[in-house]
């Protein structure tokens, strides 16, 4: 993510929180560039941080997430590559089951058995795959992917996505991590802003992103 797509999410999240919250400060930041801290209020009064909820995230980031994004960015690829040769409008759902990062080999075969596999099941009248174990070219695929679903749209866009599972719990450790992550930073950002808020975002667009309080 470019730093100025990080900055207009950051904002996007501010805002909402502006919207949503009575106590929340108002106002227009006087700072959108600085990152110590994200925005800054008049006068120095306030500051307010924003960061990612995440699991398992530290300094280098998040095994699961960067898998997460592999996983996305196969789908979207094999969804160009369908797209190039067929014009359908579908629904695809690939339900991943490894948590190895594939390689880069591996990479370009799951997307020629995705696209194989949505274009035989529409061909055959069907909606659901899942390996054949007694094929070589269904079980390398499905070292990785233990479904791949489709739905035919009828006016509708097509819509190529990963469907996630996990573990729920452990939530409230992850965010005394995230606060001690961002406590060494606090000392810093006091020598411009009295005050400091931080705004924790668990957006739920991935299980890495997934919130669950009541899961301890």
């Amino acid at each position: 993510m470019s730093q100025s797509s990080k900055k207009q999410r950051e904002f996007r999240w501010l805002r909402l929180c502006q919207e949503k919250c009575l106590v929340f400060p108002q106002g227009e930041p006087l700072s959108y560039e600085d990152e110590r801290p994200d925005f800054r209020f008049a006068q120095g009064s306030l500051g307010i941080e924003i960061t990612d909820y995440i699991q398992d995230q530290d300094k280098r980031g998040s095994l699961v997430r960067e898998l997460e994004m592999i996983q996305e960015r196969i789908v979207k690829e094999a969804q160009t590559s369908f797209e190039n040769e067929r014009n359908e409008q579908i629904q695809v759902s690939v339900f991943w089951v490894s948590n190895v990062k594939p390689t880069k080999s591996d990479r370009k075969m799951l997307v020629h058995g995705i696209v194989q596999t949505v274009t035989r099941l529409i061909s055959q009248g069907r909606d659901c795959w899942w390996p054949d174990w007694s094929r070589p070219d269904e079980g390398a695929l499905g070292k990785h992917i233990g479904q791949i679903g489709i739905y035919c749209l009828k006016r509708s866009k097509s819509f190529w996505g990963c469907d996630e599972a996990g573990p729920l719990g452990g939530d409230v450790n992850r965010v005394q991590a995230a606060l001690r992550e961002k406590e060494c930073k606090v000392a810093e950002y006091r020598k411009r802003c009295r005050n400091i808020w931080l705004v924790i975002v668990a957006d739920g667009q991935h299980i890495s992103s997934a919130f669950s309080p009541n899961a301890v």
